[in-house]
């Protein structure tokens, strides 16, 4: 029995791997062929009549690590200097104003036309309004410096914002002064999180002498994430700024406190960290859209029922995108076409508690937005290829 299931996870994993690998080569979003991966395995065992696991329950485990880990990973790769800022300003604006612009247009719609509550409407679009950094940043490998940069900006501020706001929608029936100052309050909590949290970690880096220091201080990390998640906190907060801080720690040596510091040593130990990184949040994010293919039945990808809504949401993202890129003069080829929703989008769904839960957000639309802005960062991909001929 052991056997036969490391057989099978094994496989699953060396066979995604090639996927993975494959879907860079012909430019086509991974999870797009991960998702139809997990499908087919699903539908094989049927074929063969083999009883069909639920998957489910693991699916929200799988993703939140993965989210830990691809902002991480993202963060640990920015490098921070005063000419980076007009840059970062930029990111964080079109992020928020692309949430905003979609949130209050989509939510008007559904209490006005539905009857849906705010609240509940809230709850149900957020996911659909964030950016899959999981997605966008493997997508922006490829891009100059600048527009990489922004897209992996623009991405881990859309997914922390995302966050923040669909946890306060979740826990707020009622939206007034008490609730505007408590989630202040956990913003500054959140800070003081995220300062003890990052020395602490930078401590066991630096000061621990063992072979084995990485993936204890990774669990730390994860740790410190998940006593945020029961506090109901934005901890997605402290893991920018965590990786931020590692990738830049040499911007410290200015302060005397940090003068005996060898920062030399310091970012050796930063950048093998960030190969575990690498290798773990590939490994989490392939299990986790195969997993999800997986789960899902055909009645639910061949329905057309929410396929207009699908398209005219897709239509909205990319039209005020352009806006948006236009108005801070960034170009639109080919940040333009990187809006995908994955898997922050497929997680906070998983999250909606049953008693908010809408019947026309479901996991069609769900996965048929998926599908479309992955279909649309495609094209994206073709016309900048074009371009740079």
């Amino acid at each position: 029995m052991i056997a036969n299931i490391l057989l099978i996870l094994c496989g699953v994993v060396l066979i995604a791997y090639l996927i993975d690998v494959f879907s860079a080569k012909i430019k086509v979003p991974s999870v797009v062929l991960l998702l139809t991966f997990g499908f087919a395995i699903k539908y094989s065992l049927q074929l063969l009549n083999i009883a069909i696991p639920d998957v489910s329950r693991i699916l929200p485990l799988v993703g939140t690590v993965g989210l830990v880990l691809i902002v991480l990973e993202g963060a640990l790769e920015l490098k921070i200097d005063a000419t980076k800022i007009p840059l970062i300003k930029k990111a964080f604006w079109v992020s928020w104003l692309a949430i905003l612009i979609l949130a209050v247009i989509t939510v008007s719609w559904c209490y006005y036309v539905f009857n849906y509550s705010i609240n509940d409407s809230i709850v149900n679009l957020m996911p659909l309004c964030i950016i899959s950094s999981a997605i966008a940043i493997p997508s922006a490998k490829s891009f100059n410096e600048i527009n990489k940069e922004f897209v992996v900006y623009e991405s881990s501020f859309s997914d922390i914002i995302g966050v923040v706001l669909f946890n306060f929608f979740v826990t707020t029936e009622i939206i007034n002064l008490t609730a505007g100052l408590k989630f202040t309050s956990d913003l500054i909590f959140i800070l003081i999180i995220t300062c003890l949290s990052t020395i602490a970690s930078a401590v066991l880096l630096y000061k621990i002498n063992t072979h084995v220091k990485h993936v204890p201080l990774l669990a730390l990390i994860l740790l410190v994430y998940a006593i945020t998640k029961l506090l109901h906190l934005p901890g997605l907060i402290y893991i920018l700024i965590l990786g931020l801080v590692f990738s830049n720690a040499s911007m410290f040596n200015k302060f005397k406190i940090f003068k005996k510091v060898r920062f030399d040593n310091f970012n050796a130990e930063v950048n093998s960290f960030t190969d575990l990184v690498i290798e773990a949040t590939f490994l989490i994010r392939i299990l986790f859209f195969t997993l999800f293919g997986f789960s899902l039945n055909l009645d639910e990808l061949i329905s057309t029922t929410e396929l207009p809504y699908s398209i005219a949401f897709v239509v909205l993202i990319f039209l005020s995108r352009a806006v948006l890129l236009h108005l801070y003069k960034l170009p639109l080829v080919p940040v333009l076409f990187v809006a995908p929703r994955g898997l922050i989008t497929i997680l906070l769904f998983l999250s909606v508690p049953i008693t908010s839960q809408l019947p026309l957000i479901n996991k069609t639309l769900l996965i048929q937005m998926v599908l479309l802005t992955a279909f649309v960062l495609i094209f994206g991909g073709l016309l900048n290829k074009k371009s740079n001929l």
